[in-house]
C-alpha cells in the first residue's frame, strides 16, 4: 500500500534556509582555520541508504547535505491482526556538525525533509480476525489498512565521531529526529456492515493511536565513509 507525500515546497526552502544560516555561523568562525574543503561520503543506517557532500569551514564545523532511502516489504502481527505492508525511509536533511575540540568528536543538528512511514493492509482470507478482543469471520474481500507517518520535517539532534579530516574518514552517528508520528487505520466496508464491529474497531485504533503518539521520537543510527579534498 502506498500513501501519497504532501508537496514538500515549504519544507524545502526551510532546509535550505537552515543550511544558509548555518553556512554564515561558520564562515565567520572560519577565519585562520587550518582544515577546510569539501567533502563527499556514502552512508548507511536507521534513515537509509544514501550520500551527502559537506563542506569544513574549518577544524570546528562542517556543513552538510544528506538524501537516503530504503524501502521493505514484511509482515507485522499486531494484536492479532497480520499486516502486509511497506516500510519507507527517507532523509532528505541539511546538517551542522560542530566539533568542540576540533577533533574528531561532535555534536550535530539539522532539519530533516524526508518522511519514514510504514503502511500495511490486512486482508480476508477465509479464517477469523481478532479486533480489540472479540473475533470475526474474515472472508475473501475484507480489510483493514493502517499507515504511521512520521511528519515530512522533523529536527534532528545527535553526537557523532569522524567526517572531519583530509582524506578517507570514517563516520558514526548517534540521534533521533523529533517529532510524533500520525496513524491512519480504515476499515472495508463489509466489515462495517457486522453488528458491532465498529465499536470494537474504533477502541482497536485508539489504543494504537496512543501507543503510536508516545514515540515522538525516530532514532537515526548511521555508518558513513567518505573523503575530503
Amino acid at each position: 500500500m502506498r500513501i501519497p507525500h504532501t508537496p514538500m515546497t515549504t519544507h524545502q526552502s526551510s532546509a535550505i534556509a537552515l543550511l544558509a544560516l548555518a553556512s554564515l555561523t561558520a564562515v565567520h568562525a572560519a577565519e585562520g582555520s587550518s582544515t577546510s574543503g569539501i567533502m563527499v561520503y556514502a552512508v548507511g543506517g536507521t534513515g537509509g541508504i544514501g550520500g551527502g557532500v559537506g563542506y569544513h569551514f574549518n577544524d570546528f564545523f562542517t556543513v552538510r547535505g544528506e538524501i537516503a532511502s530504503y524501502n521493505y516489504s514484511d509482515k507485522v502481527d499486531q494484536d492479532g491482526i497480520n499486516y502486509t505492508g511497506d516500510l519507507k525511509l527517507a532523509t532528505k536533511a541539511a546538517y551542522l556538525d560542530i566539533h568542540p575540540l576540533s577533533g574528531a568528536f561532535r555534536f550535530t543538528v539539522g532539519l530533516d525533509n524526508g518522511r519514514t512511514e510504514f503502511g500495511g493492509a490486512a486482508v480476508g482470507n477465509g479464517g477469523t480476525i481478532d479486533v480489540n478482543g472479540t473475533s470475526y469471520s474474515y472472508g475473501a474481500g475484507d480489510s483493514i489498512t493502517a499507515a504511521v507517518r512520521y511528519p515530512s520535517t522533523m529536527p534532528y539532534v545527535g553526537i557523532g565521531w569522524g567526517l572531519n579530516g583530509g582524506g578517507f574518514n570514517l563516520g558514526l552517528d548517534f540521534g533521533v529526529n523529533i517529532g510524533s508520528p500520525d496513524l491512519v487505520m480504515t476499515r472495508s466496508a463489509s466489515l462495517g456492515a457486522i453488528p458491532g464491529f465498529d465499536a470494537n474497531f474504533d477502541a482497536q485504533r485508539a489504543k494504537y493511536a496512543k501507543d503510536v503518539a508516545d514515540v515522538n521520537v525516530f532514532p537515526i543510527i548511521k555508518i558513513s565513509v567518505g573523503y575530503s579534498f
